[in-house]
């Protein structure tokens, strides 16, 4: 079977949608319901903790972003469904490009394979 005709070798940008990434938010966050929110944009694996913490900061949730990428919010006993739904507005609004979120095609695997193959391991 050559590349074009391989169903799984899709590009890696179709089978996660827009609506999948919205509705694993919902289920991840605890909320029973759920704010209306719009994207503002979509933002690189780079931005992605920084426009976190800005948006978190504007909620009224002091974050503020470690040297390893990840984010540390501040919140006090019994706001933690505030927070979940600060986070789930935040999440919405300044998304990781999906492109990030994609299952490897198998072109991409054969390749990770190829480098473990010949190059990591000997």
């Amino acid at each position: 079977m050559s590349n074009e005709d391989d169903p799984l070798d899709n590009g890696g940008y179709a089978e996660y949608t827009w609506d999948d990434f919205v509705e694993k938010l919902k289920e991840m966050s605890g909320l029973k319901s759920w704010p209306e929110v719009e994207r503002v944009r979509y933002v690189s694996q780079e931005d992605w903790p920084t426009e976190q913490a800005q948006c978190l900061s504007t909620l009224g949730f002091p974050t503020s972003v470690e040297s390893d990428g990840s984010f540390t919010t501040k919140s006090t006993e019994g706001q933690q469904e505030a927070l979940a739904e600060a986070s789930y507005t935040c999440e919405v609004q300044y998304p990781m490009d999906l492109k990030y979120s994609q299952a490897p095609t198998r072109t991409q695997l054969r390749i990770f394979y190829g480098y473990y193959r010949d190059t990591l391991i000997p």
